[in-house]
């Protein structure tokens, strides 16, 4: 029998691969309606995968949407781990998308993942964001995807 994972940020670029790729070896894949749209639940699954977030390369950064990113990412894992709180059969793992953004601009810098964080926009967000998962009640995990790169990505019609 397969696992039954949850994942926010199903619908978007890495969620909608990821989603296929557990289906296609018999896992469960459950993609959570958007943030805010309605209450999410993950009572009963083995994992909770967390993609949720404004695209970092759809638009200019405004202060508008610096907040709108800041928000779709912070304010969604709050959510997300109050919802494995309130299950009653907990996930044993959530794993939740981090950036390389973490590092913050280093230039030549050769870092790896004992390098301190940086102190730009992303920098924080990724610190604070990551703040949020170590509440969950279960073993987070951070996955830190570099830059990912799919034909039907933002980026490529700025390339």
């Amino acid at each position: 029998m397969g696992m039954r994972v949850a994942i926010a940020g199903g619908s978007g670029l890495i969620g909608t691969e990821l989603v296929r790729a557990l289906r296609a070896r018999g896992d469960e894949a459950v993609a959570l309606p958007r943030f805010g749209t309605a209450p999410w639940s993950v009572e009963g699954t083995d994992a909770v995968v967390n993609l949720a977030g404004a695209s970092v390369a759809a638009k200019r950064w405004t202060p508008a949407y610096k907040k709108e990113i800041e928000d779709s990412r912070v304010l969604s894992t709050r959510a997300l781990v109050d919802a494995i709180r309130a299950a009653k059969r907990k996930p044993r793992v959530l794993v939740n998308a981090s950036a390389v953004g973490y590092y913050g601009g280093r230039g030549d810098e050769v870092l790896d993942e004992n390098a301190a964080p940086g102190s730009d926009f992303l920098a924080n967000l990724s610190r604070q964001w990551e703040a949020e998962a170590q509440r969950a009640p279960c073993a987070p995990s951070r996955s830190g995807p570099g830059w990912c790169s799919a034909r039907r990505a933002a980026h490529w019609g700025r390339c």
